[in-house]
């Protein structure tokens, strides 16, 4: 099922512990110029105050075990145990192209930062028997 909405107004009408994983690539919030638009904020404190109330969403969707990874960008990394918590796991997301910006040394990988939710032993399924439950917020807007 696909939903098309504002991703904020979205989980907020969704139940509290529905969803096995969360996997999500949000803007980056560092001031990218996309084709149509540029990302709402360009520091750190901007972009968690944006991104706060939708990674608490994130959460609260969750149920105790479920999967969570978020991209993010390498200029937010020292931010991100302050930001999701200590048990938190960062995995090298590789490009096989890099991002060439205006930087003297460019990125060949994003960080994902990534976590089960606690209360419950992580949701792995030992024979894939089906789909889990699965939300995955592509695009939240700009």
């Amino acid at each position: 099922m696909i939903i098309c909405g504002d991703c904020l107004e979205v989980m907020r009408g969704m139940d509290a512990s529905s969803v096995d994983a969360v996997v999500t690539d949000p803007p980056y919030g560092i001031g990218f110029l996309y084709g149509d638009g540029k990302e709402m904020a360009d520091n750190p404190h901007d972009y968690w105050e944006w991104l706060s109330p939708r990674y608490a969403e994130m959460m609260r969707l969750l149920r105790p075990g479920g999967f969570f990874a978020m991209w993010q960008a390498q200029l937010n990394f020292k931010h991100f145990w302050d930001w999701f918590g200590d048990d938190i796991h960062i995995y090298a997301a590789c490009k096989n192209f890099v991002q060439l910006r205006k930087t003297p040394i460019n990125y060949g990988y994003d960080p994902v930062v990534m976590k089960y939710k606690a209360g419950a032993e992580p949701i792995r399924p030992t024979k894939p028997r089906g789909a889990l439950i699965f939300l995955s917020l592509i695009r939240l807007e700009l």
